[in-house]
């Protein structure tokens, strides 16, 4: 199974924004990995987190986000 990894950004409540890394299957997009009712958490690594400010908050190799707060993502348009 190939996978590639692609740079996201998260928007989740609170106004926190999350920028990271995630893995995808071959063929498929981040919308198809979020709308899969199989993972309640969604993995991201190299993250990072920032407040409303846009002010670097914390920072870790791993984090996982529970998709009931997820507001919205982006792909970010290069592959890592």
């Amino acid at each position: 199974m190939n996978e590639r990894r692609k740079k996201v950004m998260i928007f989740v409540e609170e106004g926190l924004k999350i920028k990271g890394e995630v893995f995808l299957r071959e063929g498929f997009r981040l919308m198809d990995y979020l709308n899969s009712y199989k993972h309640l958490f969604f993995p991201l690594n190299n993250a990072e987190i920032y407040n409303q400010k846009n002010e670097l908050i914390f920072k870790t190799d791993f984090i996982c986000i529970n998709k009931n707060n997820i507001l919205f993502a982006k792909e970010e348009v290069n592959e890592v």
